[in-house]
């Protein structure tokens, strides 16, 4: 028997985030979910491996209904690249347990107690046109280097089509700024690769 999907994650951002916290906290108990943590921007609640993000808008940016993202499980890959669009995108709250780069010899892990860390990427004329998004998020460090690090970093660069019929990263093409705070500093980065 083939296991149900199951719903994933929702991240919804919010013109009033207190009035909307007061709407939620009534009906997601009867969901299963608790509140996990808060801070003055945003909220989490979790339900096992589901969790339901709310987080506050801009100033000045006010949303009315539809303003939604939702994470849902798929039953194949196929099912998440369909669509004819030349243009991608993707928002994701990365999860990471004992992730190894075996490279560097540092093992990482996400702290849900700090909020999960979250990529935003878009690629845009597909195949040969461009990619660009952000990493925002603090991860624990051990092996190497150890510690927590914080990353808000941006990246753009080029995409070309490969020999499968696929898309890639252009290599040397892709530019990555921003900055990685840890208990010894800050660090700028700024590369190409």
């Amino acid at each position: 028997m083939k296991p149900r999907a199951s719903f994933a994650g929702a991240a919804v951002e919010v013109s009033d985030l207190g009035r909307s916290i007061a709407f939620h906290r009534l009906w997601l108990p009867m969901l299963g979910f608790h509140r996990v943590w808060a801070n003055p921007d945003r909220v989490l609640w979790s339900r096992g491996y589901d969790h339901f993000v709310m987080r506050q808008a801009k100033d000045g940016i006010s949303y009315g209904p539809g303003a939604l993202w939702l994470a849902v499980s798929a039953e194949s890959r196929g099912q998440v690249d369909q669509g004819a669009s030349a243009n991608k995108g993707m928002r994701l709250q990365e999860t990471l347990t004992t992730y190894s780069d075996s490279d560097a010899g540092i093992t990482y892990d996400t702290n849900t107690d700090a909020g999960l860390p979250e990529l935003d990427m878009q690629l845009k004329g597909i195949p040969t046109g461009t990619l660009d998004g952000t990493l925002v998020g603090t991860y624990g460090m051990t092996g190497a280097l150890k510690g927590e690090v914080a990353l808000n970093v941006a990246f753009s660069g080029a995409l070309e089509a490969n020999d499968a019929g696929g898309v890639e990263r252009k290599p040397g093409s892709t530019h990555i700024t921003g900055t990685a705070t840890s208990g010894s500093g800050v660090y700028q980065i700024d590369l190409t690769r």
